[in-house]
């Protein structure tokens, strides 16, 4: 699996975090297929982190007396009954489960190894060390070799990225030729298309803004859950939030457990059940995700990232907040200038659509004798690149942040929902299309959002109390 959620960018790899990352996806990977156990020729104390070892102890052990090994199966066997070992096997199946999603095989990873144990060989070349230095090779190449040999084994019904786009690119010449066809534009998941036609612009800018408390990040994660889902690799330059919140947010999303439980590993009975429903095909579109988080947040690097990423499929570049990206020593305001032009360029050359996440203009929206809060186009923060430059904007606006319905128009919309469900009120989420140059602008969007575990859905007003997750 190429595409990855996980820290991508351009700094030297640690590679004991690697080793452990790809012990963790083999045994998320025996743990949905535990019949693979005996394939690997592994043994537990090949396994660098304790856990990896003695949970791939308790699946040999499982599949020796049961004809199904499941994952309750696993916890009980490790526990000691007490409610903590519950909570903590559970967690650690879990994370495991996520990290066979997430977690590719690179082959580079080995010489990384290498050559990090190398450097601590030469300056301590005692016989111990040299024995050390051996068996962390030896156990690189039994990691590795296996996750690859599991792979073959393991056929998930999915042909490779390059083979699809080669056979996409096939058809769409071949009707295009027939002048029956345009290249649709990306599905947003969130109804977006009821405005835009196609979706997502895929060789265009579009931008999400908002006020703070409205739910931009959110939306962008369901977006980049649709496309993943869809149309290829998204790289998710997320220079706010760190990659154990991101991967926690999108385990949320597709468990239905508040990511919240994610962060401190505190489970109750319901989420546990929640939990075990998951299957890897609730989860397989991650493989299709890589977020990015320790390179220089420059628009010349991650537009130079992306390139990396073209030939493997990659469908959408995602910058969460633009307005972090680094000044240098221009303004902020000549900053976000120069990087809306570099990814409006980039878009249109490589086909790949670029998504920003951005913040309000706070002195526009609260200007005097303005009544309606929702975010117009001049609220955009800093910049009229990002008001130009880009192709659909999409303003965040939640009814329920400015308390019970108030105005005429809000009454109208919202007063019959308020009265029945207060809560779902609460969990409305306007969003205002702009901007849009493929159809008709300033016309709003409904969405409902699970604000525990960020699952967006689209909404209809005529039917107010009949959406539910």
């Amino acid at each position: 699996m190429q595409g990855h959620m996980t820290h991508g960018g351009t700094s030297e790899i640690d590679p004991n975090q690697f080793l452990n990352d790809q012990e963790m996806s083999l045994i998320g990977r025996l743990i949905l297929d535990p019949d693979l156990a005996g394939e690997c020729g592994l043994a537990p104390e090949h396994f660098s982190n304790h856990y990896c070892g003695e949970v791939y102890a308790s699946i040999l052990h499982l599949s020796d007396s049961k004809n199904s090994v499941e994952e309750i199966d696993i916890v009980t066997d490790l526990g000691d009954g007490s409610k903590e070992a519950e909570t903590h096997w559970w967690s650690f199946v879990s994370r495991a489960v996520v990290k066979a999603a997430t977690v590719g095989v690179h082959g580079t990873i080995s010489a990384h190894i290498r050559r990090e144990y190398g450097k601590r060989a030469t300056a301590n070349i005692t016989s111990e060390a040299s024995q050390r230095v051996q068996e962390a090779h030896d156990a690189a190449d039994i990691i590795e070799g296996t996750i690859k040999q599991l792979e073959e084994i393991q056929t998930l019904g999915h042909t490779s990225r390059a083979t699809q786009a080669d056979e996409a690119k096939a058809l769409l010449s071949d009707l295009a030729s027939c002048g029956e066809v345009e290249v649709a534009g990306l599905s947003s998941g969130v109804g977006l298309e009821s405005v835009v036609p196609g979706g997502i612009p895929r060789d265009k800018v579009t931008v999400l803004f908002g006020e703070t408390g409205t739910f931009k990040t959110t939306l962008k994660s369901n977006i980049i859950d649709a496309i993943a889902k869809e149309s290829g690799l998204v790289l998710d330059f997320s220079l706010e939030d760190s990659n154990s919140l991101t991967l926690y947010r999108a385990m949320a999303r597709v468990s239905g457990v508040p990511y919240s439980r994610f962060a401190t590993s505190s489970f109750t009975k319901g989420d546990l059940e929640k939990l075990s429903r998951v299957g890897n095909s609730d989860i397989s579109h991650l493989k299709n995700i890589t977020t990015i988080g320790d390179i220089p947040p420059s628009a010349d690097e991650i537009i130079r990232v992306a390139r990396q990423y073209k030939k493997k499929g990659l469908a959408a570049v995602v910058i969460d907040y633009i307005t972090l990206l680094d000044w240098g020593r221009s303004s902020e305001r000549q900053m976000l200038n120069d990087a809306m032009l570099k990814f409006q360029r980039a878009a249109k050359r490589d086909g790949v659509a670029y998504i920003v996440v951005s913040q309000l203009n706070d002195e526009r929206l609260h200007e005097r004798g303005r009544a309606d809060a929702r975010p117009i186009l001049r609220d955009l923060f800093g910049s009229s690149s990002l008001r130009t430059a880009c192709k659909l904007a999409v303003a965040t606006y939640r009814p329920g942040k400015y308390g019970p319905p108030k105005s005429k128009y809000d009454k109208e919309i919202y007063g019959e929902l308020y009265s029945l469900d207060s809560d779902k009120y609460n969990n409305i989420i306007e969003l205002w299309v702009r901007k849009n140059v493929l159809g008709e602008d300033n016309v709003p969007v409904y969405v409902l959002c699970n604000r525990k575990t960020g699952k967006m859905v689209p909404y209809n007003l005529e039917a107010p109390t009949g959406v539910e997750f």
